[in-house]
């Protein structure tokens, strides 16, 4: 006998200003928790480090990180092998390049240098938001 198909709920965030959709079943793979710790500023810009925890076993093709901040990013880099970045506005994008696999409790990590358009608003950036597929 065959699976049933169960029908992803699609749910829109009215409040949200450019209409974030939530779906689920929209990526099979672990459950995440994150969290973001700022580590301070040097003459690169404001470090953040992010810290994602499985919550159950799981093999993916990657694993993406996304970061909002209270100021616009012009430029991003991530010091670990193997992940790249981007950033638009005040979000930074962290992607892992390979597959990963593990069991729940594994941990990964990805730590950034970041730069907002003036050196107070570099000094002054604050993570307002995170999450990690």
């Amino acid at each position: 006998m065959g699976q049933r198909y169960e029908k992803p709920e699609v749910v829109k965030v009215t409040e949200a200003q450019e209409g974030v959709y939530l779906a689920s079943g929209a990526r099979a793979g672990a459950g995440w928790n994150i969290s973001v710790s700022d580590m301070g500023t040097n003459e690169n810009g404001h470090i953040f480090k992010a810290e994602c925890t499985s919550t159950q076993d799981f093999s993916a093709p990657g694993m993406t990180i996304v970061m909002d901040f209270n100021h616009p990013i012009v430029s991003a880099i991530v010091d670990q092998p193997g992940f790249s970045c981007s950033c638009s506005g005040t979000t930074l994008t962290v992607t892992s390049n390979s597959g990963i696999e593990g069991s729940s409790g594994y941990k990964a990590y990805a730590q950034v240098t970041v730069k907002a358009t003036e050196a107070s608003f570099t000094d002054s950036l604050v993570c307002t938001a995170s999450s990690c597929v």
